[in-house]
């Protein structure tokens, strides 16, 4: 197409984009953790990175937006659990996207979504600049993630279907999106685990009657749903091969982690000597009562030491040595240990000790940083068929959930 009216009109769109970038302040918008989560056993990872429709913009939490619809969507079509994790933010563009991620944490996922281009269609960003940046982006994240890892580039909607933008159907900026998701498809034929993935077709706003297209666009989670439900289409057949057992990137995700790291993620979290907390007792004693065992904790697993953040029924004490701790073995992987019986069980140092039972689940911070478990104990032996491993995760993540949240005082 035509370069020439882009050009012309790309100083105007830049400097206008600077007054609309963040949207109306009337608009709700989410402020809960960016995270989505689903129950079940063996859970898929996926990182949804970008800004646009994955702002979540329009409901006043992320399990309405994205993340929470994708982890539905993707759980409803595997059987399995799944975890879906949102780094987005308005102000990156195509060019400065790959400078924001650092390969610490990005081993542990086995899909990535890129949702952006609005913004640069809208601005009338450069063919070079654009495939310049997403070449970027593809290579970072082929850098830092598993071999079998894919990674889903979403297509750019029509511009003209975000109210903000004020775009007119099917004139020059909706041909421009047209244009780089044309760009965008060859350059993910030049990379065998990149896939376009074209956006849904209902994105278009209709209205009501008596409704603007904004009040459509903003108040509907059914916009959110659509986008999900497209990206657990095209993501399902790949997950399916990479939850099978031996698979590299579950691999990945069970590497044990540095020292170093965990106690900077303690650190981060205000928990290195931080007293006990409402939050956390009452989901730990929901945990006892679930499980029907005599005690259940969230331990904290520091340098040589561990200690219970909250504790119900019998405790062991505040603190204890990693020689003998349970929940050290639990943190070595992402999966949850189950001892049936610790006297006969060569995982954990259990010969003699009065604790006989154990049910464990990792906790994690933000960055997937495994910090300490949520267990369950008893001083009786139980039979591994009468723990239920979801609810036991599902323990857990109301724990990462709060560490996520501001506490209320």
């Amino acid at each position: 197409m035509s370069q020439l009216v882009p050009a012309l009109l790309r100083p105007a769109r830049v400097q206008r984009y600077r007054l609309v970038g963040d949207g109306p302040s009337s608009v709700p918008r989410p402020h809960d953790a960016p995270q989505g989560h689903a129950p079940g056993e063996n859970p898929d990872r996926v990182l949804v990175f970008g800004n646009g429709i994955a702002m979540g913009w329009g409901v006043g939490t992320h399990e309405l937006a994205i993340p929470g619809q994708l982890a539905r969507a993707l759980s409803q079509r595997t059987g399995r659990g799944a975890d879906v994790d949102l780094l987005a933010d308005m102000r990156w563009d195509v060019e400065s996207a790959a400078s924001v991620l650092s390969g610490d944490s990005l081993g542990v996922y086995d899909a990535i979504v890129i949702v952006m281009g609005a913004s640069d269609a809208y601005r009338f960003t450069s063919p070079r600049k654009w495939a310049e940046g997403l070449v970027r982006l593809i290579d970072a994240f082929e850098r830092h993630t598993a071999p079998l890892t894919r990674i889903f580039v979403m297509g750019i909607q029509p511009v003209s279907s975000i109210p903000i933008y004020r775009a007119r159907p099917g004139g020059e900026t909706d041909r421009w999106a047209d244009h780089l998701n044309q760009l965008t498809f060859a350059i993910c034929q030049g990379h065998p685990r990149a896939h376009f993935v074209s956006p849904p077709e209902n994105c278009l706003p209709t209205t009501r009657q008596g409704s603007t297209a904004a009040e459509h666009r903003y108040r509907s989670p059914e916009r959110f749903r659509q986008w999900a439900l497209t990206m657990a289409d095209a993501m399902t057949p790949h997950l399916e091969m990479q939850a099978a057992p031996g698979s590299e990137t579950r691999a990945a995700r069970d590497r044990p982690q540095s020292r170093d790291r965990r106690l900077a993620a303690i650190w981060d979290a205000g928990l290195d000597g931080s007293p006990s907390e409402r939050r956390f007792d009452e989901i730990v004693a929901r945990a006892a009562q679930a499980f029907g065992t005599r005690g259940a904790a969230f331990t904290v697993i520091g340098g040589d030491r561990q200690w219970n953040k909250a504790v119900a029924g019998i405790d062991a004490g505040p603190e204890a040595s990693l020689e003998t701790s349970f929940c050290r073995v639990t943190i070595e992987h992402s999966t949850p240990l189950v001892v049936q019986d610790a006297w006969s069980d060569a995982r954990v140092p259990g010969e003699g000790a009065p604790m006989r039972f154990y049910a464990g689940y990792p906790v994690e911070t933000a960055d997937g940083t495994r910090i300490g478990a949520l267990c369950v104990f008893d001083s009786e032996p139980r039979e591994g068929e009468d723990v239920d491993v979801s609810m036991l995760r599902e323990l857990a993540l109301q724990i990462q959930h709060e560490l996520g949240s501001v506490p209320v005082s």
